[in-house]
């Protein structure tokens, strides 16, 4: 099953943590607009009745709409800021036909309900949307007072009173999401960190059991020839002991070098290949043309084995050659050595040697478009 990326992480973060408070959001916009029942009490008011009756049926609407999705643990899809404009319509509507003086009294019911509405629908997104809502509505209602009147100083009190509760409580719903979005953020990159951490472990386990599995191999190669070494049974004047005590110590070396940080590893482990070569009177000349991609291990080791091959039986001489082009790597060595056993490539590496006089020519070969990361 794949990981979900960073964006759907965060994105379900935040949607467990604000699932609490979009809940008592929505609980709290449906008992301002259904429990009070002052659109009810005072339908004789309202001439004409039908602004309002749209107007309440635009903004409850958006309640149940709302309720459906909590149900269904889904978020609003975009057709939110459609709503969100009816809802702003449906306002300026109800307040159109409010009969002068009407505003700010018991039968404006949409100066209580508009802010909960707008926050049911501005709760998952920037803090300023709703800032700017509330904001527009409240200039709204300063308005209509002023222009309809009476703008006495009763009903301007009156009118910051009731704006601590209806675009206080909105808004301090809003401060809440925000801080519960930061909460997700925080959270979300200690989920990452942690993940991160793990990843690192079980790659660091692996490593070293792969090493583990190096070290017993090259035991299982390395150790009979020490052995015979220790008991003196093996005649190094022999042109075959000398060409295993090479190969071995190559080997030795490239697998320490494999352990050790460089910019370059394909390169480092040719060095110190080389060098192996070199403390015998082997002029070692090494050249890079080009860029090649960071490589697994094991295609680092399949490149590397049959020039470490070549270069440990080299007798005076050998140059090796780093290309990298796009989608291929090749390294290949021209030594004076014997012919190099060709077998041991594998499928992602394609090893060619040619032989001639008492020179050898092998060439290591990884196409990286089509070999697997």
């Amino acid at each position: 099953m794949p990981k979900p990326s960073t964006s759907e992480s965060l994105e379900r973060t935040t949607r467990q943590l604000l699932g609490g408070l979009r809940l008592a959001v929505l609980a709290i916009a449906a008992t301002v607009l259904l429990l009070p029942l002052s659109f009810i009490r005072h339908l004789h008011v309202y001439q004409p009745l039908w602004p309002q009756l749209l107007a309440y049926g635009t903004l409850l609407a958006v309640v149940a709409a709302e309720s459906v999705l909590i149900v269904r643990h889904r978020a609003w899809p975009v057709i939110r800021w459609a709503a969100l404009a009816a809802v702003f319509g449906a306002a300026l509507l109800s307040r159109a036909f409010l009969p002068a003086g009407a505003t700010v009294s018991a039968a404006d019911w949409i100066f209580g309900a508009l802010g909960w509405t707008a926050a049911i629908l501005l709760l998952g997104r920037s803090l300023w949307y709703l800032v700017a809502f509330l904001a527009i509505h409240e200039t709204c209602t300063v308005v209509k007072v002023l222009v309809t009147g009476p703008a006495t100083s009763d009903v301007l009190l009156n009118l910051a009173a009731g704006s601590l509760g209806t675009i206080g409580y909105p808004l301090a719903s809003g401060m809440a999401a925000l801080a519960l979005r930061r909460v997700a953020v925080a959270a979300d990159r200690a989920s990452q960190q942690a993940e991160q951490a793990r990843t690192a472990n079980a790659i660091e386990a692996e490593v070293h059991a792969h090493r583990q599995r190096r070290f017993a191999d090259l035991y299982e190669s390395a150790g009979p020839l020490l052995q015979a070494l220790a008991e003196r049974t093996i005649d190094l004047e022999a042109t075959d002991a000398q060409h295993r005590c090479a190969v071995e110590a190559a080997r030795m070396r490239r697998l320490f070098a494999e352990t050790d940080t460089a910019a370059d590893p394909l390169v480092h482990e040719l060095t110190q290949s080389a060098d192996v070569a070199g403390r015998k009177g082997v002029v070692v000349d090494l050249e890079t043309r080009g860029i090649w991609p960071e490589m697994p291990v094991p295609i680092r080791r399949a490149l590397t084995e049959p020039i470490v091959k070549a270069m440990s039986t080299a007798i005076s001489e050998a140059r090796i050659t780093v290309v990298g082009t796009p989608g291929v790597v090749s390294v290949n060595v021209v030594a004076d050595c014997a012919p190099v056993d060709t077998a041991d490539g594998g499928s992602a590496v394609r090893v060619n040697s040619l032989s001639e006089d008492r020179f050898t020519w092998v060439e290591a070969q990884w196409t990286t478009t089509s070999s697997p990361p």
